[in-house]
């Protein structure tokens, strides 16, 4: 089994290349919604007795909004919110590869899968970039926040040029039709590889 990691900044295009994944039958593990939904866990407790209660509702719960807010204005709470969530990531990721044990490849997709260390787990890196004003008017839309809290998102992860290093494959997702024309190449390319290391 080939195992694939998708990484890229905030707003880069991860998610419409797993779907291009997905729609070739290739089993997925999204990191960063395995992430989110550890916040409704019995984790909370931990996190918010980390983090502090500014960020705990009143039902106990995590307030996701202020949870962000501090977060990617604060690099020390950012480091102890992910302490406590990408160990169980990982553990999530290891039930994922045995329940598709069969699979010819999986994908990982994690946008921070360079700095935890987790890419060497993977036996292909797949970066995903597009230019800084077209992630940042994605972002805006998608989750509905200002343009300066989008830079200080993209300011709490590693730049392009620190990650290009690490990666295998380095895909621009500017055009949604040059998108579609890497991402056949590179399925084809990886379908090669996964075929050498099942034999």
């Amino acid at each position: 089994m080939l195992i694939v990691g998708v990484t890229g900044g905030i707003g880069a295009g991860k998610t419409t290349l797993m779907k291009m994944f997905e729609d070739k039958g290739v089993p997925c593990f999204y990191s960063d919604q395995v992430a989110k939904d550890l916040l409704d866990t019995a984790l909370k407790e931990q996190i918010i007795s980390e983090l502090g209660n500014s960020i705990g509702n009143q039902d106990g719960t995590i307030n996701k909004k202020k949870m962000g807010q501090l977060v990617f204005s604060n690099s020390d709470a950012l480091k102890k919110l992910n302490s406590l969530i990408h160990p169980k990531v990982g553990l999530a990721f290891k039930e994922f590869k045995k329940q598709f044990h069969n699979s010819l490849m999986v994908v990982k997709e994690a946008a921070i899968l360079i700095e935890t260390g987790s890419y060497q787990e993977c036996d292909v890196v797949v970066l995903m970039t597009a230019p800084r004003e077209i992630r940042k008017k994605r972002i805006a839309i998608r989750d509905s926040i200002s343009s300066s809290m989008v830079e200080e998102r993209m300011n709490n992860q590693w730049g392009d040029k620190e990650k290009i290093p690490y990666a295998d494959f380095v895909i621009e997702s500017s055009s949604i039709q040059q998108l579609e024309k890497d991402f056949n190449q590179l399925f084809v390319q990886l379908t090669k590889q996964a075929r050498v290391f099942e034999a």
